[in-house]
């Protein structure tokens, strides 16, 4: 990524690591006015790579499975 605010997510932006949704955060903030944590956001995925990096990035994750089989916990 060319820009410098990214530069120690090089080799990190495909999942487990973070690096997208460090760009996403900032979009989000910058473009939208809209914050990205723990409070407002949810990662669903399938993988372990999708679970590694929610947890990193420090938002929950939703297994999709659950989803599609109607297991979520109420």
């Amino acid at each position: 990524h060319e820009d410098a605010r990214y530069k120690q997510f090089i080799g990190h932006f495909k999942k487990p690591g973070i690096g997208m949704f460090a760009v996403l955060k900032d979009i989000a903030q910058e473009e939208f006015s809209q914050e990205i944590n723990a409070n407002s956001t949810v990662m669903i995925g399938d993988t372990w790579h999708d679970e590694t990096a929610a947890k990193d990035f420090g938002v929950p994750f939703i297994d999709a499975r659950e989803i599609h089989q109607g297991k979520m916990e109420e």
